[in-house]
């Protein structure tokens, strides 16, 4: 599985005497082969192209996985769970979010679809050209997405996606980068907010 970076205690909000361990996923890992196993419209009938399946290779090396522990405070049980990206792929769409599908080894479906925007509520209402608060929190997240499956395990996903996922810059700046990545080679203009 490679090297990860473990965070707890002082080092992990709302996480205290928490271990988890946060890693990539290595090739061969149980869900880069879940991601097989569903057919190809599976994942982006909900909403927008996998990530995984426009970088493969990159996707399978830069993937998150935690490790919850037995024991653990998070309320979810011992095991992995990899955070599969989710863009959007409408032409002439520059939402800046991404939606995290959820898995785990031995589980046949996902867990929770958790959204975030990392742009300010400001962006967001200018770029839908409204003010409703309830819509601009959705947009910009975290939040348990409404129009996707949800396990009961939700409401413990969406707090260690907030917690600790979003805590950790460098993969927030991760994200931004795939989201670019995947936006650009498919030749999408994208509408700029100013």
């Amino acid at each position: 599985m490679g090297g990860g970076r473990s965070v707890g205690g002082d080092g992990c909000p709302g996480a205290t005497a928490l271990r988890l361990r946060l890693r990539s996923v290595a090739p061969g890992h149980p869900w880069v082969g879940w991601l097989y196993l569903k057919p190809p419209s599976f994942l982006s009938r909900h909403w927008g192209g996998v990530y995984h399946d426009h970088f493969p290779e990159l996707a399978e090396r830069e993937t998150r996985s935690v490790t919850v522990p037995a024991h653990s405070d998070v309320g979810l049980p011992p095991g992995e769970y990899g955070f599969l990206e989710m863009f959007c792929d409408e032409p002439g769409c520059d939402c800046r979010r991404v939606m995290f599908y959820v898995v785990s080894p031995g589980r046949k479906d996902e867990l929770a679809v958790v959204a975030y925007g990392w742009e300010s509520t400001d962006f967001y209402a200018r770029w839908l050209k409204l003010d409703d608060p309830l819509m601009l929190a959705e947009m910009k997240g975290p939040v348990l997405n409404m129009g996707s499956p949800q396990s009961d395990l939700g409401p413990a996903i969406l707090g260690l996606v907030r917690d600790v996922l979003l805590e950790d810059t460098a993969y927030v700046q991760r994200v931004k980068r795939h989201y670019k990545m995947f936006r650009e080679p498919e030749g999408i203009k994208l509408r700029t907010i100013k």
